[in-house]
């Protein structure tokens, strides 16, 4: 129950912590990582690779492209491994041929638009749906100039997901010329009795491209490794971009061992499920509509006001919560799942700066001390 995380003590007029900007001494719910950490299996693989440091990794990631292979039941030609799914990213922007254009649904993963601009890319974004990614207004506007969609599934910063079949839907009415990449960052955490993955839809759409991290879910983010699946000829195009040794000896020996903790990676969705669906409960008490998230994170949209105010009341309590003034908006936040505790202490600033708002309401409403006076 909500009371349960009311007794927490918040001073409204606490100041800011100086130089609070990290989450060193704090809690981090600005970054999407995983609340259960890595997996011990993977930090044991870390231990062993240690002693050959000195040695270069295998050349383009070799062993993990067949432990990825295996896992998602394609060939070796079907698997790239890159130094994070941003490079994957950058990789797809690198191809498109000159003079074509990118389209992704707004808002979604900010880091699409930095990589675009950084390669002279030109972009257009179609609009949302109540926070959802709207295929009928990518398909509006997939003009002849666009050769590449990329739609983060489940959406960031929204997280909100599509079904499989929506995106082929979008597949089926777009040319073949025209490549699709979805970005399945958060996939391991949707929830539902459905298919949750487009990997089912490689073999029938050679312009399909999946884009998978194991930042998330697995809990690798400080080693950084990203992959894609697609047909062959796909991932050869991109192939042509990546530089030998990207992939960090360490890093593929963690990934492989990642891989295999089942156990780790079922802990990770379950709690993950169980406190994004409490959270979004409480958030809803209170008042916040929150989009259905299929992530490890919430969505909030809120008033600029609000969220300056529970900025201020979450920075003073050393809690890091995401900013989206990169994706151009600054009425709404950003909250990753994190621990029970953790997530206690964020449902308590937010419902401390809901209080205040409501009370200055009230206040502003209230007519001034000489107008109830008689006359």
């Amino acid at each position: 129950m909500y009371q349960e995380v009311t007794t927490m003590s918040i001073d409204d007029n606490a100041a800011p912590v100086a130089g609070f900007s990290s989450p060193s001494g704090g809690i981090d719910l600005s970054a999407n990582t995983n609340a259960c950490g890595a997996s011990p299996a993977a930090v044991a693989a870390l231990a062993r690779a240690a002693s050959g440091l000195h040695l270069y990794p295998a050349r383009f990631c070799e062993p993990l492209t067949r432990c990825l292979a295996r896992k998602f039941e394609l060939a070796e030609e079907q698997v790239l491994c890159a130094n994070g799914a941003s490079a994957i990213i950058e990789f797809l922007l690198r191809d498109l041929p000159l003079g074509a254009m990118a389209l992704w649904p707004w808002p979604s993963f900010v880091l699409y638009e930095i990589c675009a601009k950084q390669l002279g890319r030109d972009i257009v974004v179609a609009s949302h749906r109540d926070w959802h990614t709207d295929i009928d207004a990518l398909l509006r506007s997939c003009t002849p100039t666009v050769k590449l969609i990329l739609i983060a599934n489940p959406n960031n910063p929204t997280g909100t997901w599509l079904k499989p079949l929506e995106i082929e839907r979008l597949l089926k009415r777009i040319p073949r010329d025209v490549l699709v990449a979805v970005d399945e960052a958060y996939q391991e955490f949707v929830v539902t009795d459905e298919d949750t993955s487009c990997r089912s839809l490689i073999e029938r759409y050679d312009n399909l491209v999946i884009i998978r991290s194991f930042s998330k879910a697995y809990g690798l983010a400080g080693l950084r490794i990203g992959y894609a699946l697609g047909a062959a000829e796909r991932i050869a195009k991109l192939r042509r971009h990546c530089l030998p040794f990207q992939v960090s000896s360490l890093a593929q020996e963690a990934a492989c061992a990642a891989l295999d903790d089942e156990a780790h990676l079922e802990r990770s969705r379950r709690e993950n499920a169980i406190e994004r669906a409490r959270v979004s409960s409480v958030l809803g008490q209170l008042g916040v509509a929150v989009p259905p998230s299929q992530a490890n994170f919430v969505f909030l949209p809120l008033s600029a006001e609000l969220v300056k105010d529970v900025e201020r009341l979450a920075a003073a309590h050393r809690l890091l919560l995401g900013r989206l003034l990169p994706y151009g908006l600054d009425s709404a936040l950003r909250v990753s799942i994190g621990s029970a505790p953790d997530n206690d202490r964020f449902l308590t600033v937010i419902a401390r700066a809901l209080q205040i708002a409501k009370n200055a309401a009230l206040c502003s409403s209230s007519p001034s001390p000489e107008a109830r006076q008689p006359s």
